[in-house]
């Protein structure tokens, strides 16, 4: 009797090894899928921007992209004008437009 006893702790221990291993497995798997909504949209220019350097960095790209659509240039001094106002969706590049249009002198871009 002694010897069955150990032989259905040791096959008992076993079984909860495995189990505690499988859900261990099952649960790494789980934590790394990606969640429903996220995988359906990539990060925006700006989301990716200010991940890299912060709100500054966001404030250089949105001034470069608005440079290539033609709507501010920059003097030799780095200074930056206004050539176009309006049109502009995005809520970045319109608030940048609207701050450097209201202001009354030319500052160096930063």
């Amino acid at each position: 009797m002694p010897q069955n006893s150990v032989t259905l702790l040791s096959i008992g221990s076993l079984l909860v090894v495995v189990a505690s291993s499988l859900s261990d497995h099952v649960a790494r798997r789980r934590s790394r899928r990606v969640p429903r909504g996220a995988a359906e949209r990539s990060p925006s220019l700006y989301e990716l921007a200010y991940l890299a350097g912060g709100v500054r960095r966001v404030v250089v790209t949105a001034l470069a992209a608005l440079a290539r659509a033609g709507f501010v240039r920059f003097d030799t001094d780095g200074h930056v004008q206004v050539v176009a106002v309006g049109g502009r969706e995005d809520a970045i590049e319109a608030d940048i437009i609207h701050r450097l249009s209201s202001r009354d002198d030319r500052r160096p871009a930063s």
